[in-house]
Order: C-alpha cells, then structure tokens, then sequence
C-alpha cells in the first residue's frame, strides 16, 4: 500500500511539473491537467485522511465562492453558458490543495519544480526572440497583431506567462539560492531576457506588472536585492537602445500607449486606459446598476453587452461595447457577480494588504517579520493577478486561473508550515 501511495504522489507530481510546458500551449492542456489533478487529489486525501488541506479558514472560503458562483448562475438567465465557468471553478482551489500536499509530502518536489519553470523560460524566451526575429513562431504560426505568440498556440499571451509567473520564479531561485558563479550568469540572462522579452512582446499590460512586481521584490524582499536591482538597470538600458534603433517597438508600448490614454498633443481628454476600455467599465458599471446584489451571473457580460449603447464623450463615435468581458476584474465581478462577488474577492486583497502593512511594522519596529522573502515573491504573483488599475484578462478564463492559482499551493505550504512551527 505504501508503494502504491508513492505511485500515486508520483503521478500527481509528475502532472503539476507539467504545467508550465502546458501553459505554453493555451488554454486547453492546462486546464485538462488541472481537472486531473485536483480529481487525483480529492481521491489521495480521501484515502490517507488527509483532511488538513480542507479543514483551514483559506480552503473554506474559497468553497464559499465557488458555491456563491454555482448559485449565481442558477439564478442568470443564461444559466447554462454561466455554469460552464462557474460549476467546475473549484478545480483551481483543488489544484492549489494538490500543490500544498506535495510539498508537504515530497521534501524534492521544490526543486524540480523550478527546474521544470527554468527551462519553459528558456524555451519561452527562446521562442519568443525567434517570432521577433523571423515573425512568426518556430512551427509557421504567425501574430495577428504586434503581440509574440505562446510557443505551441495561436494565443498572443507570452508576455503574460513571463511577467504573472516571474516573481515565482525568482522566489524558488532565491530558495535554492547558490552563491556560485553560473548561479548567478544563470540569473542574469534570465532576469535581463525577461525584462526584455516581455518589451518585445508588445503586451504593454504586462510590462507595467513586470515592472510593479519587481519594484515590490525590490522594495521588501533581503536576498538578491542588489543583483535584481542592477539586473533591472541593464535592462533598461537595453529597452532604451531598443526604443532608440527599433521605432516601431516603442510606437507600440510608448507612443500608442500614451495616445490611448489621450495625453498626446491634440487630444480632447484623458481616457480610463482607452475609449474602447472605458467604454467597457462605463458598461459594466450599468450592468451593475441594473442588478446590483448579485450581478448578471458569471461570464455573462458578453450576453448582455448589446442591450447598452454606451458613448463615453459627446465628441467620440459610438464604440461597440461587447466583448466576452469588460477587461478589468472589479468591474466584470460588479457587473457579473454584484457587490457580493466583488467584496468576496476583495476580502483576498484586505489579507494581503494586511499582511504586508504588518511586514511594514514589524520591520520599522525590528521585530520578527511574518514574511520570508520567498512569501514575498509570492504576494507579488498575486499583486500581479488582483492590480485594478491595469486592463486584466477574464476572471472565469481557465488560462489566467491557473497561473493565479498555482503560486496559491506554495504560499499555503510556506504560510501553514510557519504556523505549525510556531
């Protein structure tokens, strides 16, 4: 029995170390994988008793919003397209379960872990600077936009992958941390390639989280403070050059970013991101009105979007309102969800919020902190997914949950492990 108990942590690992290769190919690999694991799981815990990963006030909430999601689509009218998000959302907290359970039961799981995401960077960024170079991918797939493609898909999200799961990467490096000199050549090619890279890749949203998280790690993280810091002084210097011998890069992150926000020479007015963004969140927030308990159901925006014609200025052309969501988290939880959804989710960011102003304290009082620079890191991965003031993906898209819910197992691992020994 003890054999087989291994085979099956085995098997699960085996699965989660699949996961970065498989967020490389879209959407529908990784959210496969993560359906097994968290059945795998469910089964695993069930059979060793392992009742501790459900038995925790984290776990118990994240049941509450799944079932809230359940409810909330019974009660659309489009109850059945909603529920095709909202009925198996608790996979990606089981997901997350799965993770903490390995950690805690296979003492290697760590470090082959980091070593499965350092070589998908370096196949990432390997891909990436091929589309740059040649326009398209290694398998003939071409861009339909300005964008880098992930490897084995038609999905223009490389930037998100590199910049939502970098401050995990470098928390794992900062655990395995050695003071050797390939460690860090190692961590200066894939510090400056990533910086860079996700420059390249044209996803401006992504930049700014590239930014912001690395700015935080900075900022409150001990270890590799100054490598990171002189890393990111090089990079910039390389993006300047870039923008400098590359026009139509920096027409793209720069130039077309500052026209959207209507702060160049001859605009009328400032725009919440753009017309089109603006014109999303000014529908949203309608749609909020319209049903403002508990919203129209999850994934529903783009249902209603039609009933609303929406012009943000007198002097601005209609802008269709639809998509298959408002492209801002708070607003599509407001519109979908109501304040119920929207204060569940911003219960997470009151806790970390809290955490880190605790962090604050106890290091100007020079107490003992209650974050390690690793929880640090991972805080970052979560800034990255929950910062309101960037355009964001689609809250029930599989692809984004996984990479918001992957950081989640190691953070429950690190955060209940310091409990225990305290």
């Amino acid at each position: 029995m003890a054999n087989l108990d291994i085979s099956y942590n085995y098997f699960l690992g085996f699965l989660i170390l699949l996961i970065p290769f498989a967020l490389l190919t879209g959407p529908a690999l990784p959210d496969v994988i993560v359906s097994i694991t968290a059945l795998l799981f469910v089964f695993i815990s069930i059979k060793n008793q392992e009742y501790k990963y459900y038995n925790n006030f984290i776990s118990k909430f994240f049941l509450v919003l799944c079932l809230f999601f359940i409810i909330n689509s019974l009660m659309s009218e489009f109850a059945y397209f909603s529920l095709r998000s909202s009925l198996f959302y608790f996979r990606f907290i089981l997901f997350s379960l799965a993770v903490w359970y390995l950690l805690d039961n296979e003492k290697n799981f760590l470090k082959y872990f980091l070593y499965s995401l350092i070589i998908c960077y370096f196949i990432a960024i390997g891909s990436g600077l091929y589309q740059y170079l040649y326009g398209e991918t290694i398998f003939g797939v071409t861009s339909p936009n300005t964008r880098l493609l992930l490897l084995f898909s038609d999905n223009a999200a490389l930037g998100h992958f590199l910049s939502r799961l970098f401050p995990l990467l470098v928390g794992l490096l900062i655990i395995n941390f050695s003071n050797s000199l390939k460690y860090y050549i190692l961590l200066c090619f894939l510090f400056i390639s990533t910086d860079v890279l996700v420059y390249l890749s044209g996803e401006r949203t992504s930049l700014a989280l590239m930014l912001m998280a690395s700015i935080f790690i900075l900022i409150f993280m001990s270890k590799l403070k100054l490598f990171r810091l002189i890393s990111l002084v090089f990079s910039i210097l390389i993006i300047v050059i870039i923008s400098i011998y590359v026009p139509e890069v920096k027409e793209r992150n720069i130039d077309y970013t500052m026209k959207q926000f209507g702060v160049t020479e001859g605009s009328e007015r400032i725009n919440i991101f753009s017309e089109k963004h603006e014109t999303y969140i000014y529908t949203g927030i309608e749609m909020f009105n319209q049903n403002a308990l508990i919203g129209l159901g999850p994934n529903n925006y783009r249902n209603y979007c039609n009933d609303y014609n929406i012009q943000v200025s007198a002097k601005s052309p209609y802008i269709d309102p639809c998509n298959t969501h408002p492209h801002n988290i708070y607003i599509q939880l407001l519109a979908e969800t109501g304040i119920i959804g929207f204060l569940l989710i911003m219960t997470i960011n009151y806790f970390l919020f809290k955490m880190i102003f605790l962090y604050i304290y106890k290091k100007l009082r020079g107490h003992k902190l209650n974050l390690n620079d690793f929880q640090i890191c991972l805080i970052a991965c979560f800034i990255c997914t929950l910062w309101p003031l960037l355009p964001t993906h689609n809250f029930f898209n599989n692809w984004i949950n996984i990479i918001f819910y992957l950081p989640l197992g190691f953070f429950l691992h690190s955060w209940f492990k310091a409990t225990e020994l305290n």
